[in-house]
C-alpha cells in the first residue's frame, strides 16, 4: 500500500521511479514510518529543481533518502528471493536468505551469488540464527574472517543492548584477541574505544573493578561505561594513543623496533614489578573461603577446568600427530582421553631433557590435582590485583609506566594467581598468538612407546622474552615469596597453586585441537608446555 500510494504521487510529478523490491523503500518504511510520502516527494521535486510545496518535513523526517533510518536502527531482512537480499542490503540491513523460496539449483545459486549475510535452509532455523547473530562470541569469531559483517552485527548489538547508535564501528582484530575483541566507534563525531571479553558459561557475577584498582594504586584507564549481563560484557573507554606492550615486544622480536626499545621495555617491567610488590604489601589481607570463592580471577583457571571449557575443548576429541619427517606416525593420532594416561618425556632441540622422570605424573593426574588445588573455596591471603595483566591489556605510557585497561577479572584474590597470566602469556605464549607463523619454523616429533610419550621440539624463548622472565623472577616472584612467607601468607602448596594455574594457560586459553586455527605441531607444543608447567608443580627440586 505504501509503495502504490507513493508511486502514484511520484507519477503525478512525472517521476517514474519504481519503489518495489529491490528498491529499499519498503524496508525503510517498515523500520520507520516517518520515511514516507513526504520524503520521496521532497527528493523528487528537489531533483527537478522545484521547491517543495508541502512545507518542511515534520520533525524527525529525513531530508532525503540518503538520511535513512538504517543509520540509527540496525535491522534484519529475511527473504527468499534475490530482490529481498538486494533491497535489504540497499536499506543497510543484515540480510538472511531462506532457501525454500529458491526451488531450483539455479535459483539457489543466484540467491547465494547475491551474498546474503546468512543463509538458512528454512524459516524454522531463524530463531537460532537470530540468537547467534546477537552473540558477542559470534562477532569475536567473525572479526578475523568477515570483518565487515562482524562490524555490522556489533553496530546492531550496540543499538539493542547499550542504546548507542554510533555513526561507525571499526573492529581491530589482533593476534592477542584470543577470547575478546576491541575497536573504536564514532558517536556524535567523537571516538570511543570498546572491548569485550568472551567467557562461555561464565560463573562470576562481578567484573571490571577498575575503581578498586585505582584506589589501590594501579595506573589504570577507568571505563566510561560498562555492561555486564549473562553472556554480555562490554566496556567503553576513552581512546588511548599510547602503544600497547604486546605490539612493542613483538616489534623487538621481529627486528622492527627502535634502537633502545629492548632496554625501555625491560626497565618498564622492572619498575612495574616493584610497584606491584608495593601494592601487594599494602593490600594484603585474609579472605574467608566464601570471599575467595567469589573472586573473578578463578574464572581463568578453576572454572575453565571444572566447567564446560575443558570438556568442550577435549572430551572425546582426537589429537593428530605432527607431520614431521622424523615421526613414523605422521598423519595419525591419538584420542585425548587416551593421552591423559601417558607419561611424558620432553626434549629440547639439543636432546636435553626438559621433562622426564620415573615419577612423572600423567596429564590426567595433573588435571585432577589442579581441580583440587585450584578450587577457590579455601581461605587465603589476598591482595587487590588486575588478574589478567598480560601485555595485550597494558599500554606503555610516556615510554616508562604501565597503564592497565580491561580489568575484566580484577578484584581481591591470591597474589600467587595474580602473577600467573602475565607470566605465561608475556613469556611463553608467542605460539598461541601466531600459530601459523610459529609453525613454519617449529619442529616437533612425537613417538609413543608403550605407556610413554616422547616429544622433542625446537621452540625457544627469544631474547626479549627471556629478559622479561628473568626480570619477573628477580624483582617480583622471589621477593613476593619472601614477603608472603614473612607474613604467614605463603600456603604449603604454593608451588602447586602457581604452576598448576600456569598449566591452565596453554591448555585452556584456546582450544589446542582446533584444526582450523592450530596446526598439529603447535598443538603438541601447547600440550608439552602444559606438561612442563605441571611438572614444575610436582617437582621438589625446582624453586
Amino acid at each position: 500500500d505504501y509503495v502504490e500510494r507513493v508511486e502514484a504521487l511520484l507519477r503525478a510529478q512525472d517521476d517514474q521511479t519504481l519503489l518495489g523490491k529491490p528498491h529499499p523503500y519498503q524496508f525503510l518504511v517498515a523500520v520507520n514510518h516517518s520515511y514516507s510520502d513526504v520524503v520521496l516527494m521532497r527528493e523528487s521535486l528537489e531533483s527537478k529543481g522545484t521547491p517543495p510545496q508541502t512545507g518542511d518535513p515534520q520533525p524527525g523526517y529525513p531530508k532525503s533518502s540518503r538520511e535513512v533510518p538504517s543509520k540509527n536502527e540496525r535491522f534484519v531482512v529475511v527473504g527468499d528471493s534475490s530482490s529481498d537480499i538486494l533491497g535489504g542490503r540497499a536499506a543497510g540491513a543484515i540480510t538472511v536468505a531462506v532457501l525454500t523460496g529458491a526451488r531450483t539449483p539455479e535459483a539457489r545459486r543466484l540467491l547465494e551469488q547475491n551474498n546474503p549475510d546468512f543463509i538458512i535452509e528454512d524459516v524454522t532455523k531463524l530463531p537460532e540464527l537470530l540468537e547467534k547473530m546477537d552473540s558477542l562470541a559470534t562477532i569475536q569469531q567473525l572479526q578475523f574472517v568477515e570483518k565487515g559483517k562482524a562490524e555490522r552485527l556489533l553496530q546492531r548489538w550496540f543499538a539493542r543492548h547499550m542504546k548507542l547508535n554510533p555513526e561507525s564501528v571499526i573492529l581491530t582484530p589482533k593476534a592477542v584477541s584470543l577470547n575478546s575483541f576491541n575497536g573504536v566507534y564514532c558517536l556524535d563525531g567523537k571516538d570511543f574505544f570498546f572491548k569485550t571479553h568472551i567467557e562461555e558459561q561464565g560463573i562470576v557475577e562481578e567484573y571490571y573493578h577498575a575503581d578498586m584498582l585505582h584506589q589501590a594504586g594501579y595506573n589504570i584507564v577507568r571505563p566510561l561505561q560498562t555492561i555486564h549481563e549473562e553472556g554480555r560484557q562490554m566496556v567503553i573507554y576513552p581512546v588511548i594513543r599510547w602503544p600497547v606492550m604486546f605490539d612493542l615486544v613483538r616489534e623487538v622480536e621481529n627486528g622492527g623496533a627502535e634502537r633502545d626499545a629492548f632496554e625501555t621495555i625491560i626497565a618498564a617491567e622492572k619498575r612495574e614489578c616493584e610497584r606491584l610488590l608495593t601494592i601487594y604489601e599494602e593490600t594484603l589481607a585474609q579472605s574467608t573461603a566464601a570471599e575467595n570463592a567469589r573472586a573473578p580471577i578463578h574464572q581463568l583457571f578453576w572454572h575453565r577446568l571444572a566447567g564446560g571449557r575443558y570438556k568442550n575443548f577435549y572430551q572425546r576429541k582426537f589429537v593428530l600427530f605432527p607431520n614431521d619427517a622424523r615421526s613414523r606416525q605422521a598423519e595419525k593420532g591419538i584420542s585425548f582421553d587416551e593421552l591423559l594416561t601417558y607419561r611424558w618425556t620432553i626434549y629440547d632441540q639439543h636432546g636435553a631433557i626438559i621433562v622426564g622422570k620415573q615419577s612423572q605424573p600423567t596429564l590426567g593426574q595433573l588435571i585432577e590435582r589442579a581441580s583440587s588445588v585450584l578450587d577457590p573455596a579455601r581461605e587465603a591471603m589476598t591482595v587487590i590485583g588486575h588478574g589478567d595483566a598480560h601485555f595485550g591489556n597494558v599500554f606503555l605510557q610516556d615510554r616508562k609506566d604501565y597503564l592497565y585497561f580491561d580489568p575484566a577479572f580484577a578484584g581481591r584474590h591470591s597474589p600467587l594467581l595474580d602473577i600467573v597470566k602475565p607470566f605465561f602469556h608475556n613469556v611463553y605464549a608467542t605460539w598461541m598468538y601466531f600459530p601459523l607463523e610459529i609453525a613454519q619454523s617449529l619442529q616437533v616429533s612425537v613417538a609413543v612407546r608403550g605407556s610413554d610419550i616422547f616429544v622433542q621440539h625446537n621452540f625457544e624463548l627469544t631474547a626479549i622474552r627471556q629478559a622479561i622472565y628473568e626480570t619477573k623472577l628477580r624483582f617480583l616472584f622471589a621477593p613476593l615469596r619472601e614477603m608472603l612467607d614473612s607474613r604467614g601468607g605463603l600456603p604449603e602448596d604454593w608451588k602447586e597453586i602457581v604452576w598448576l594455574a600456569t598449566m591452565c594457560c596453554p591448555l585452556l586459553t584456546i582450544n589446542l585441537l582446533d584444526k582450523k586455527r592450530i596446526p598439529p605441531a603447535v598443538s603438541w607444543l601447547g600440550l608439552a608446555q602444559a606438561i612442563e608447567m605441571g611438572d614444575r608443580a610436582a617437582s621438589d627440586e625446582r624453586k
